[in-house]
């Protein structure tokens, strides 16, 4: 119906879509990145700080797959910058996860420390979801017809 037309702003429509396949995308990097922090931390006994970015690192590489090929359907080439600046925006969403991971860590107290470092890096993870997609919709994966602005 609207096939073709390059609408200046997408319907809401689309950006909540998009938000719901990045949201399950991000359940399954989540797990990935649960799973793989669970087993440094709590069965390897890898510290907090360096598990932290193992395991993120493991799941932001699954999320440029499916995100560049299913949420944001990017037709135009993969090139290297989109790659790079994929990794920075996740770099900026690693940083915004370990603060919060660290600031959790010092300042919730539960009695058993396998679930304390669960319930931390939840609450990490929330907490960079929006800025990590925020960076993918409007830098990494920006349509070109989203960039042309106000002009």
């Amino acid at each position: 119906m609207n096939a073709g037309k390059t609408d200046k702003y997408e319907q809401p429509k689309t950006v909540t879509i998009q938000f719901l396949k990045f949201v399950l995308i991000g359940v399954m990097n989540t797990l990935i990145d649960l799973g793989i922090y669970t087993l440094l931390t709590a069965v390897i006994g890898v510290p907090l700080i360096p598990a932290n970015i193992v395991s993120y690192t493991c799941g932001v590489l699954n999320s440029y797959f499916w995100n560049s090929r299913w949420t944001f359907k990017q037709t135009q080439k993969r090139t290297v910058l989109t790659f790079v600046l994929f990794i920075i925006v996740n770099l900026v969403s690693l940083g915004v996860s370990t603060l919060v991971l660290s600031l959790c860590n010092q300042n919730i107290h539960i009695a058993n420390e396998f679930w304390q470092l669960i319930v931390c890096k939840v609450i990490a993870t929330a907490c960079s979801l929006i800025v990590n997609f925020i960076g993918n919709k409007l830098i990494v994966f920006r349509q070109k017809n989203d960039s042309q602005g106000n002009a």
